[in-house]
């Protein structure tokens, strides 16, 4: 891509020949590739192209979901790549179409729409979240089978930690 134009391209659960033609046609290194598919999430961040995956919580109804997004950032382009659709994202593709005419196709605007909007969405997850964890704690002082319910109190409030630590992070590129 050349000029002021730009590409934002999504894969979902992309076949190798796909990854392939990507890896071709945008110049990216393989090992940015193998390390979405071995790390939880990023260890280190690549620069050329800025590199890194974000673990992305959101909800499905009643249900806390979890996934693993690649980012690969060039001057002209941004890739995402997951494993399952997630639907927030054609939300926010939408919305960043929309605002393209106001704000024009910087690449780090683009960037800041799509960490702010998923950011904004965490608070849903943060709230049913909450909500699951005090449901478990009334659950486990009037009920049998309180190992099993411990257990999901604990899970859930790993969750919360975890989450805090992706929102603070994200919140300093947000905001910077």
């Amino acid at each position: 891509m050349h000029g002021d134009g730009f590409v934002w391209l999504h894969l979902t659960n992309p076949s190798s020949q796909e990854v392939t033609k990507v890896r071709n046609d945008f110049s990216i290194a393989d090992t940015i590739f193998e390390k979405f598919y071995k790390e939880k999430n990023s260890v280190r961040y690549t620069f050329k192209p800025l590199a890194f995956t974000l673990v992305d919580y959101y909800t499905e109804g009643k249900n806390i979901k979890v996934e693993d997004v690649l980012f690969i950032i060039g001057e002209h382009f941004i890739i995402t790549i997951t494993k399952a659709r997630l639907k927030h994202y054609d939300e926010i593709f939408k919305l960043i179409s929309e605002r393209l005419k106001e704000f024009g196709t910087d690449i780090g605007y683009i960037l800041h729409e799509i960490l702010d909007y998923d950011a904004e969405g965490n608070f849903d997850v943060l709230s049913l979240t909450e909500s699951k964890i005090s449901e478990l704690e009334n659950a486990v002082l009037y009920a049998d089978d309180i190992h099993k319910k411990v257990v999901s109190v604990i899970t859930y409030k790993r969750y919360l930690l975890q989450m805090w630590r992706r929102l603070w992070s994200n919140s300093k590129i947000i905001f910077s």
